[in-house]
């Protein structure tokens, strides 16, 4: 009648199914996770609230202006747009740029020193003096000298300081673009709404006039440039006027003779065309060498976005608007991150490659321009040389008139050239006078009757969710560390066994009698106990396994309940007509006797099987059901259930009851569950509900399972907190909240 342990494995759900399922199965979890620690979400929300109510009280309020600038990126330029290239009009890129520009540390310290925020107590910066400080102050003055010229001490300049409220004061700045519009909006956030209103309308202002800064001083070097060159062509037109006059005076008698009938009129007219071919190229090279000198020295004064071809090349234009990108986000990391942030040196990187690839394009020009000069004297020298073989066909008054035209066209195109640079630096000088900003102010900022922040509702939001959050975090951390069992699918799950059911706490109902037991709490428990008995005669059926008779009660630890399920469950056999004896196993620390009537008046197992009296000397103590209790305690509990007498004892019960119920000690604390498992066909382990940890049942069944695997292995969940199960297992389970619905028909049945 013996049989295998079968394992029992959930069903497989079907595979189109199983993963919705278990998703399902996953959010009800986490859904009766949250209802049954719902008291510990709903303190740490109340604590969420008070820490945003005391917030609330004392953080200080903080007041935002807000100032609108409208972005022009068209020229403002009426002529000589090559000193200044603006970008491409409406250029996302270029709109972003000057986002990057208004909240740079270069505007920042701009509106600081229009302000003279350094002394404002907001932005102030707060000296802690140091043990430092106190020893450099009781320093001699001759000392402290020395120790700052050798640059030991700082040198208490105000550079430092001017840094710190730079950085303070941008910290409350925010400048937005939606991108769909040239608006850029300008919001600071400040402790009163004037100085918030001030301090923004100093930044659209400050951005305004570093423009204008901008533009004048590339302006300033353009104007200074057209007149240094106009200084160099006034002396060289005057050189070549001086050079026309005294060759005048020099040949005045030969200039008056008239040429000989030998001259040829064809090599004269030859002649004056390649002369005047020669002065072309003459102009030509002067305006090429002069172009070439002035951009030479411009390059070693490195200011070369004075020379007009750089600054009318396409490229150079796009590679200075590159840079004054790079320069922007370089100043903003600068200003945010520190100099040792990994992406500033990526933007030093950056700017540097700019700078060599805008050195490279210069130098492509001022070759270009040396090219050009070279080809403009090989042109010259070829005309000159074609002039000397033509003087040989005229006379000397011919020779003479072409030198005096020669330098007559020389000196009118200096003269043409000086023209040129004059009205250059006019053009420039006006210039000067009308520069104008890419952008212009169109709603400046008013200070505002109510604080921007704190803002009530949302930081009594965000304190409420937080405060949820994190008691869902702790009732989540909660339910992980909970090593014990809280449903029946649960403990089948990792046991591998059939559990029988629930047996519920009876608390203070413990300190009375099976017997006498009433009320509406015994009522739960008796139905507990019968829907056991009935779940363990069908898993016996299924196993077939019908005659089983002794059943085994052993748990793995104490307190949990065994011995009230033992009392309880011989109490329902015999009730269902069962003959069934009652054995108290544990010699250690034997209570069934207290649970029945007339069962302290029982005789002890020890006696009976010293006196070799057999089954016959149990004690009825009800009908069909006998006890025999385990005595006052045994120190050598083992010697007695391996002994030949109580195997005798056991193979008469079998013989004479239908039912036999073994009370036994916990398997883990001592060894008498172990030897008393060979002689049960039933092991039934009871485990405390939510009490008794994993390892430690699992622990407890593999020790019976090695002692007898012939067994029928089952389990069992006492000692339920009914409140707290229906938390755990609300859509399946034992529903002992609808009992009280039979409650009448009993009370009239017990009338009657």
């Amino acid at each position: 009648m013996k049989g295998k342990l079968i394992e029992v494995v959930p069903a497989a759900l079907p595979d189109d199914n199983s993963a919705a399922q278990w998703q399902e199965q996953r959010i009800k979890s986490a859904f009766l996770i949250m209802r049954r620690r719902l008291w510990l979400i709903i303190a740490f929300c109340i604590l969420g609230l008070g820490g945003a109510t005391a917030y609330l009280a004392y953080a200080d309020p903080r007041y935002g202006a807000t100032a609108l600038v409208l972005l022009d990126t068209r020229s403002k330029y009426s002529s000589f747009d090559s000193v200044v290239a603006n970008p491409k009009e409406g250029d996302p890129i270029v709109i972003r740029t000057e986002v990057e520009v208004l909240r740079s540390r270069a505007i920042a310290e701009r509106v600081v020193k229009a302000l003279d925020l350094t002394n404002d107590p907001e932005f102030k910066p707060q000296h802690r003096a140091s043990l430092v400080d106190f020893v450099v102050d009781e320093l001699p003055a001759s000392v402290k000298k020395r120790l700052l010229v050798l640059g030991i001490l700082p040198d208490g300049s105000n550079e430092d300081e001017l840094a710190l409220t730079t950085r303070r004061v941008a910290g409350g700045l925010s400048v937005e673009a939606d991108g769909r519009s040239y608006i850029v909006t300008i919001h600071y956030s400040a402790s009163t709404a004037e100085k918030a209103a001030k301090i923004a309308n100093a930044f659209a202002t400050q951005y305004l006039a570093s423009q204008v800064d901008a533009k004048k001083a590339i302006t300033a070097s353009a104007n200074e440039w057209a007149k240094s060159q106009v200084d160099a062509a006034g002396e060289q037109l005057r050189e070549a006027e001086s050079a026309v006059e005294q060759f005048r005076i020099k040949n005045k008698a030969i200039m008056e003779l008239v040429p000989g009938p030998g001259s040829s009129v064809a090599a004269t007219q030859q002649l004056t065309d390649v002369n005047r071919a020669l002065a072309a190229a003459t102009e030509e090279r002067i305006k090429a060498d002069t172009q070439l000198a002035a951009a030479k020295k411009l390059v070693v004064a490195k200011d070369v976005y004075a020379i007009p071809q750089v600054v009318a090349s396409p490229m150079m234009q796009q590679l200075r608007v590159d840079e004054a990108r790079a320069l922007a986000r370089r100043a903003n990391m600068e200003s945010g991150l520190g100099g040792q942030y990994p992406d500033l040196k990526a933007a030093d990187s950056e700017l540097a490659r700019l700078r060599g690839t805008i050195r490279e394009e210069v130098n492509k020009i001022v070759s270009s321009l040396a090219a050009t000069a070279e080809l403009s004297h090989a042109r010259e020298a070829d005309l000159a040389s074609k002039v000397e073989v033509l003087r040989k066909d005229v006379g000397e008054v011919s020779q003479l008139q072409f030198q005096l035209a020669k330098l007559e066209r020389e000196a009118e195109a200096r003269r043409t050239f000086y023209t040129a640079l004059q009205k250059r630096y006019v053009e420039t000088s006006a210039l000067l006078q009308g520069v104008y900003p890419d952008a212009r102010i169109i709603a400046p900022a008013d200070p505002e009757p109510l604080p921007s922040s704190p803002k009530l509702f949302t930081v009594l939001v965000v304190g409420l969710l937080a405060g949820a959050a994190i008691g869902a975090a702790i009732a989540a951390l909660v339910e992980l560390t909970d090593k014990g069992f809280r449903t029946l699918t649960q403990l089948e799950e990792a046991t591998g066994l059939v559990c029988l059911g629930i047996l519920p706490d009876l608390r203070r109902a413990l300190h009375r009698t099976i017997g006498d037991l009433s009320g509406q709490d015994m009522r739960l428990f008796r139905e507990a106990v019968r829907s056991v008995c009935s779940a363990m005669e069908t898993t016996l059926h299924l196993k077939r396994r019908d005659r089983c008779k002794v059943v085994l009660l052993t748990s793995a630890l104490p307190q949990e309940g065994k011995t009230v399920s033992s009392v309880a469950l011989a109490t329902v056999l015999a009730a269902r007509g069962s003959k069934t004896l009652l054995i108290d196993a544990d010699l250690h620390r034997p209570h069934a006797e207290g649970y029945l009537k007339s069962g302290a008046a029982s005789r002890d197992l020890a006696t009976i099987l010293a006196d070799r009296n057999g089954c016959g000397a149990a004690t009825q103590v009800s009908e069909n059901l006998y006890v025999v209790r385990g005595g006052k305690g045994h120190d050598d509990a083992q010697q007695v259930f391996l002994s030949e007498e109580f195997a005798a004892f056991m193979a008469a019960a079998r013989e004479e009851f239908d039912a036999v119920v073994m009370d036994s000690p916990p398997a883990t604390v001592v060894a008498d569950a172990v030897v008393l498992a060979p002689f049960a066909d039933i092991v039934l382990h009871v485990v405390r509900w939510g009490k008794t940890r994993r390892a430690t049942v699992l622990d407890s069944i593999n020790r019976i399972r090695r002692a007898n695997g012939e067994a029928v292995s089952v389990t069992m969940l006492n000692r339920v907190d009914l409140g707290k199960y229906r938390g755990y297992n609300r859509d399946g389970g034992l529903n002992f909240e609808y009992a009280k619905y039979y409650r009448p028909a009993i009370t009239v049945r017990k009338e009657r």
